[in-house]
């Protein structure tokens, strides 16, 4: 049986007081007992005890004073020696943890030098070939080893070559998180100065010259832990020692006590055995009497108590009963339910107790808490997916109303043409009817302009005859410029391929050095000569140039006299082929005309109807454009709706995170739907970028999945590392577009994503320092933001990049 439990149990409050006042008055009554049967004794033992008791004094007050004085010097003593020891020993092994601290640094300074020097000789002819690749795998692979902090080449004007910087190690995190705008000097500068860094540089040789240096930053964080180590070992050594010899002396002070108090106890019982001796005779009568008066009260104080403590065992067995518990479990379950610690501790409990009761209210709590959750991630996700549809419905609405107000404006202006050919087609019928009178006018004089064609026919054959005579000369002069000018274009040729000749022989010349200095004189020479050749034919080309534009220009204006001659020639007979035939079609044309000028009738009641009929269709159309804006408020008052569901659900999930659930009801509670759902609302018509876009969107569901499933602290670390590190390629994927296109816009579209990186890895840190975890304010701004950002920032670069072909 658990004593200690029982003590401290509500049985214990109800027992205990009843129980001690029974033994109290018990004990009470047998010492009144008691010491009247000692009065009587008392008075005869005190003479004779008293004089024992003062001899007995003395000798006490003497030994303690020895006892005293022996302690106290063998303490002090013990004291000065472990003191003194300790600091002997405590100098002793700094020196030597300084010695070897030391050696150490030189080994460690030693093996860097020596390997700065290997490299030096190994990165010379790879320096000497500036293949700078070949240098950036030395630093690379110098950066493996853990105490590397900083590699790099430089070259004999000391300018940088490598510029590779580990950003995982904690130095040159440190680095950079020291400034705002750090470079590679400045890290380096910083590695420079930082007191736990080893910097050490050496040249860069190759063939006995001097190429460049490398320098090797190295951490002294290993030789800091060993000095460490072997210190914390010799305080542990002192400490030892000096409470090994503290013990000894201890020992040895407690023997000597002890002999001490054995001197002291002997002669302590000689003198009691004297006085028993005295006091024995009259003692013994006194001792039976109290033994037999002790044994009775004994028995019934006994007697007594059992009956108490078994009507005490039956109350307290009632009251517990009907508790199911101890009251301070009961309290303490009752303060967790009131801070939100919903979750059950401990087997069954009876359901009949107050106890009971309890638990089962707690675990009827943890299944409406996780319940309410579950449905509130639910609502929360069914809102999201609610206001994207409102965005979409919004934006195709505003679409169908942009349409249907220019469906309108160019069915407005269609009737207006309507109009317009209709007005059009009512002059054309006055017209009409007025050229059927000049049809007839017009035929009588047919007759005359016959005659005057058929002699102008015969004058314009013979100007033909003497232009074509005439255009055969000139043309064969033409002829020869052409000829010289084609002979002109070879020599120009033959001019050019030969500057080009003197040019490579000149550049040959220079490769070749002092030996080509000859050649190089000859191919100025050419060059020179096909100068001079190229300026003479291109004189003789202008001179035959201007030959062949006065040649051509008297050509064409002999062939225009010529062309115009035939064609005066052809337009004589066309007119008298045509006066005959205008007198016979006069007539006919004539009658066609009237019924031209009734069909024109005909299509003019047409037009207007048709004129109509588009009135009626633009109407139609401003009444479906009105519809659309009407859509376009109700989509806008959805999407405000589903904002203050989303508003009110991520209250629910705010007041429920602080309940603290059983794993069964945190896992139900935890099981809900995707935080964000990729639709077609949040395209931008662009498949690199949208596959992307779809890729965070599956980032931060898998996130919220995680936290919802309350899975570790590093698997969730994990994938918000992983959500971070694509957001940032994503945006230098973007940004990259920008540059390449020239996109208006990109540096405010710049300035977004800065920030944003800024928030989400001020988050991240919190989160990896344990100062914060991912709740609901997180999750609102990732999803609020990724929303937001695509489909009201990203969808302004959507047409501009698709027109310049980005896919």
């Amino acid at each position: 049986m658990n004593w200690h439990i029982f003590f401290q149990g509500f049985r214990a409050r109800l027992i205990l007081p009843v129980l001690l006042t029974v033994i109290v008055a018990v004990a009470a009554m047998m010492a009144e007992v008691w010491f009247g049967q000692r009065q009587g004794a008392r008075t005869l033992d005190s003479a004779i005890d008293k004089g024992f008791k003062e001899a007995g004094q003395r000798s006490d007050a003497a030994i303690d004073r020895l006892t005293g004085v022996l302690r106290d010097g063998f303490g002090k003593a013990g004291l000065n020696l472990s003191k003194g020891l300790g600091e002997k020993m405590q100098t002793a092994l700094e020196e030597e943890s300084a010695a070897i601290e030391e050696q150490i640094f030189g080994l460690m300074t030693a093996n860097a030098q020596g390997l700065t020097k290997v490299v030096g000789q190994i990165a010379g002819p790879v320096l000497r070939a500036r293949d700078l690749a070949a240098l950036n795998g030395i630093v690379r692979a110098m950066h493996t080893h853990e105490n590397t902090v900083l590699v790099c080449f430089m070259d004999a004007q000391q300018r940088l070559l490598t510029r590779y910087l580990n950003r995982n190690h904690e130095k040159i995190k440190g680095y950079l998180a020291s400034q705002e705008k750090a470079g590679f000097e400045q890290v380096l500068e910083a590695a420079r100065q930082d007191p736990t860094v080893r910097l050490i540089q050496a040249p860069v040789i190759d063939n006995d010259e001097t190429l460049g240096s490398f320098i090797l930053c190295i951490s002294t964080k290993e030789v800091d832990r060993i000095s460490k180590n072997l210190q914390d070992r010799f305080d542990t050594l002192i400490d030892s020692t000096r409470s090994t010899t503290i013990s000894i002396l201890a020992e040895q002070n407690t023997a000597l006590e002890q002999e001490i108090a054995q001197q002291a106890a002997s002669l302590r019982q000689e003198n009691t055995r004297e006085a028993q001796a005295v006091l024995s005779s009259v003692q013994g009568l006194n001792q039976q009497n109290s033994r037999r008066a002790t044994n009775l009260l004994l028995i019934g104080g006994a007697c007594c108590l059992g009956a108490v403590l078994l009507i005490l065992l039956w109350n307290t067995r009632s009251v517990l009963r009907l508790l199911g518990g101890e009251p301070e479990d009961m309290v303490a379950l009752a303060r967790r339910i009131a801070a939100g610690d919903l979750r059950q501790e401990g087997g069954d409990k009876d359901a009949s107790g107050l106890q009971g009761v309890l638990c089962e209210m707690s675990a009827s709590l943890s299944r409406m808490v996780g319940g309410i959750s579950a449905e509130a991630r639910s609502v929360a996700g069914t809102s999201t997916q609610l206001a994207l549809a409102a965005q979409e419905l919004q934006i195709g609405a505003e679409t169908s109303s942009q349409q249907s107000q220019a469906v309108a404006a160019a069915t407005e202006e269609m009737s207006a043409n309507m109009n317009t050919v209709a007005s059009a087609s009512e002059q054309s019928a006055q017209n009409v009817n007025s050229f059927a009178s000049a049809v007839e006018a017009f035929a009588a004089a047919m007759v005359d302009i016959s005659h005057n064609s058929q002699e102008a026919r015969r004058i314009g054959e013979d100007a033909a005859a003497h232009t074509r005579s005439s255009s055969e000369k000139v043309d064969r002069l033409g002829q020869a410029a052409l000829e010289i000018s084609k002979v002109t274009e070879v020599i120009t040729e033959i001019s050019e391929q030969t500057n080009l000749l003197a040019l490579n022989a000149t550049i040959e010349a220079a490769r070749a050095g002092e030996a080509g200095k000859g050649f190089a004189v000859v191919a100025n020479e050419i060059k020179d000569l096909a100068r001079q050749t190229a300026g003479a034919t291109e004189e003789i080309r202008l001179k035959i140039d201007d030959i062949r534009q006065s040649t051509n220009a008297t050509i064409k204006e002999i062939k225009k006299i010529y062309d115009i001659t035939d064609k005066v020639n052809a337009i004589i007979s066309a007119i008298a082929s045509s006066v005959d035939e205008q007198n016979s079609t006069a007539a006919a044309v004539s009658s066609n005309v009237n019924v031209a000028a009734q069909g024109i009738g005909e299509v003019n009641d047409n037009v207007m109807q048709a004129s109509a009929v588009a009135g009626e269709i633009a109407r139609d159309i401003n009444g479906v454009s009105k519809v659309a804006d009407e859509a376009k408020l109700g989509t806008i008052r959805l999407k405000e709706h589903a904002e203050a569901l989303q508003q009110s659900t991520q209250r629910i999930l705010t007041e429920t995170s602080r309940f603290i659930l059983d794993q069964h009801a945190a896992a139900k509670g935890g099981s809900g739907g995707s935080l964000v759902q990729w639709s077609p609302a949040l395209s931008v018509q662009i498949p690199s970028i949208d596959e992307q876009h779809h890729r965070l969107v599956d980032l931060l569901n898998g996130l919220h999945q995680a936290m919802s499933q309350s899975k570790p602290r590093e698997a969730i670390g994990a994938v918000l590392d992983e959500l971070v590190a694509y957001t940032g390629s994503h945006f230098a994927y973007e940004e990259g577009l920008f540059d390449k296109h020239g996109y208006p816009e990109q540096a405010k579209h710049k300035e977004l994503h800065v920030k944003l990186v800024e928030q989400v890895l001020a988050f991240q840190r919190q989160f990896k320092a344990g100062e914060r975890n991912l709740d609901v304010e997180i999750f609102n701004f990732l999803k609020d933001w990724l929303v937001n950002h695509i489909m009201g920032v990203d969808r302004r670069y959507s047409t501009f990049l698709s027109s310049r072909g980005v896919r």
